[in-house]
């Protein structure tokens, strides 16, 4: 499974309510991009700061398409849902179609699930 991320901005230890003005925010900026999730699942990083989880795909093709699409709207996309499975030749056809992009990282780090099933 291929996660994507938005990164947002940083919780720097706020409490609860400043939080969700934070959440607030990147939800009002998605919709004015047309742009509405029927489930926001919030996480966040080793430097606190705020992510939603954009989307989970099968096929790195779809999501790369996804988050190029958020990249190209503004949104800063880390890739930590990249599996390490990603050959060089995919790699080298995507940055000689799409070009670097300075928030594009392929792939650095493996999403891990912590999700058990409920008993």
């Amino acid at each position: 499974m291929v996660y994507v991320f938005i990164r947002w901005a940083s919780y720097e230890s706020r409490d609860f309510d400043k939080r969700e003005q934070i959440r607030e925010a990147l939800r009002l900026k998605l919709e004015s991009h047309g742009i509405r999730f029927l489930e926001y699942c919030w996480v966040w990083d080793e430097n606190d700061q705020c992510l939603l989880v954009a989307g989970a795909y099968d096929r790195m093709e779809d999501a790369c398409q996804w988050a190029i699409s958020l990249e190209s709207m503004g949104f800063v996309v880390p890739f930590q849902g990249w599996i390490r499975k990603v050959s060089i030749q995919f790699r080298s056809r995507l940055w000689a179609k799409l070009g670097p992009s300075p928030t594009l990282h392929l792939p650095l780090v493996t999403f891990h699930s912590f999700q058990r099933p409920l008993t």
